[in-house]
């Protein structure tokens, strides 16, 4: 079989108090290079002007908002085209649609803020 030798530790020497900072000082570089390592990757927006900014957001918001219902409406109608026939059925039929769209996009809008 096999044999498990133990040794006695030796006599513990004191410690030396600037080896000991030093040692911090290297281990917190380390860990502030390792951290800069896995944040590199990461791209940080550039400062935009607040007003431009949201003068394009709430143009764009608010052109989805009228453009997406209208074109579920015509989608919608132009789809039913061939399921019904009478052309009143239809209409509500686009207006379902679009009444829909309204309701999703108001659910992406406060999915967003």
């Amino acid at each position: 079989g096999s044999v498990l030798i133990f040794t006695k530790p030796g006599p513990s020497t004191p410690i030396n108090s600037e080896l000991e900072q030093r040692r911090a000082y290297l281990k917190r570089r380390a860990e502030e290079r390792e951290y800069a390592r896995m944040i590199s990757s990461v791209k940080q927006r550039p400062h935009r002007d607040g007003f431009g900014n949201s003068l394009k957001v709430q143009f764009t918001l608010s052109a989805n908002v009228i453009v997406a219902p209208i074109a579920s409406f015509f989608v919608s109608y132009l789809l039913s085209r061939s399921l019904i026939q009478k052309t009143s059925h239809r209409i509500i039929a686009g207006l379902t649609g679009g009444i829909v769209m309204l309701f999703i996009e108001l659910i992406l809008y406060m999915a967003r803020s």
